[in-house]
C-alpha cells in the first residue's frame, strides 16, 4: 500500500508497505525508546510525524478534521465514537491508528461519520 507521510515541518514523504498496518505503525511511533524510525523506505524522527494516510481510491467511512484545516477520510470498521474518544484521550500514546490512518492525537479536532451506518 502506498502512503503519504506528513511531518510537522510540512514535508510530505511517499512510502510503500507490503503489509500495511496502521496499528503497528502507531505502536512503533509511540515507542519511547526510539528516536528514529523506519517508515517505508524513509528514516524519520518519530516525534516529527504528524500523520500517515494511505493513498487509496475508495473513500473511508469517517471524516477526520485536523487543526491545520486538513480534512482526511479514514476507513474505521465498527466505528464507535466513545471508543475513538477513549483512544484519543489515552495520554500514554501520542499517535493513534484510526482505521487505516495514523494521526497525532493532538492534531484531531473532530471525527464524524460520512454517512450514518444502517442497521
Amino acid at each position: 500500500m502506498n502512503v503519504a507521510i506528513k511531518l510537522f515541518d510540512n514535508t510530505e514523504i511517499k512510502g510503500s508497505f507490503e503489509n500495511y498496518s496502521a496499528q503497528a505503525i502507531a505502536d512503533m511511533l509511540n515507542d519511547q525508546k526510539k528516536v528514529m524510525v523506519v517508515i517505508g523506505s524513509s528514516v524519520v524522527q518519530r516525534q516529527q510525524v504528524s500523520r500517515i494516510v494511505p493513498e487509496r481510491e475508495t473513500l473511508g467511512n469517517v471524516e477526520v478534521r485536523l487543526n491545520d484545516g486538513t480534512t482526511i477520510t479514514a476507513q474505521v470498521d465498527n466505528y464507535i465514537p466513545q471508543e475513538i474518544a477513549d483512544l484519543l484521550n489515552d495520554d500514554s500514546r501520542t499517535m493513534s491508528a484510526l482505521g487505516d490512518v495514523v494521526v497525532q492525537r493532538y492534531s484531531v479536532v473532530r471525527i464524524t461519520p460520512i454517512s450514518e451506518p444502517t442497521t
